[in-house]
């Protein structure tokens, strides 16, 4: 924004100017506004998104474990699959939520 002394000259210069100016001012004002409020919901619905498809995967990790251990009499494929889980699930401990 000019100086209320600038505007007050661009108004002499072009009448209606300073109206104009203001106008852009809190135009573009609002429009800062309305994409800050875009991001902030994108990036919750993102993150939204990225615990579904975790808690999903999790999920299926523990039962491909069980379904191993009803299919296999061996502990190391039940084993393989608990192991990632937990891996999984340590790293996004560690991580946090700003570990992007």
């Amino acid at each position: 924004m000019p100086h209320p002394k600038h505007l007050r000259e661009y108004d002499e210069v072009l009448p209606g100017a300073a109206e104009r100016i203001l106008s852009m001012a809190e135009y573009n004002l609002e429009h800062s506004i309305s994409m800050d409020q875009k991001l902030a919901g994108a990036e919750i619905a993102d993150r939204k998104l990225g615990m579904w498809l975790g808690a999903g995967l999790f999920g299926l990790l523990i039962v491909g474990a069980f379904a191993s251990l009803l299919i296999t009499s061996n502990p190391v494929v039940p084993g393989l699959f608990l192991g990632t889980a937990a891996i999984g699930g340590v790293v996004a401990f560690i991580k946090g939520r700003n570990g992007r």
